[in-house]
């Protein structure tokens, strides 16, 4: 079962760094950084919707006030990564081969040496 959680957790990487370079052309599209934040989470909510009906998960309606109000920072961090990832981010894959029309950016010593560093990490983060 731990295997499936990594297998998860790279295809969620995977499909953030795709995410960003999807969004780019958009960005270009709209000429709006925030537009394309908004258009991005408009349809996170229709795709999440039907799974909602589909489940039958129901929103519990009261006894929010016995949690700490921070809980709800959740959304304004996911709103931030989603603008920060449209203005800034350039995913090490999607620049070397110029997927979904971003400007190709070969990969280089510095930019392994960089995903090394990365990797290790999460590595010892994970394994102590």
């Amino acid at each position: 079962m731990r295997n499936l959680y990594w297998f998860f957790a790279a295809g969620a990487g995977a499909g953030l760094a795709a995410q960003a370079g999807v969004n780019t052309p958009l960005r270009a599209a709209t000429g709006s950084a925030l537009w394309t934040s908004l258009i991005s989470a408009s349809l996170t909510v229709v795709l999440l919707a039907p799974a909602l009906l589909l489940q039958r998960d129901t929103l519990a309606t009261a006894g929010y006030a016995r949690y700490p109000r921070w809980i709800w920072t959740g959304g304004i961090a996911g709103a931030a990564y989603v603008l920060a990832a449209v203005t800034l981010a350039r995913p090490l894959v999607i620049d070397h081969f110029g997927w979904f029309n971003v400007p190709v950016h070969r990969l280089s010593a510095e930019r392994l040496l960089g995903t090394a560093l990365l990797v290790a990490g999460m590595a010892l983060i994970r394994w102590r």
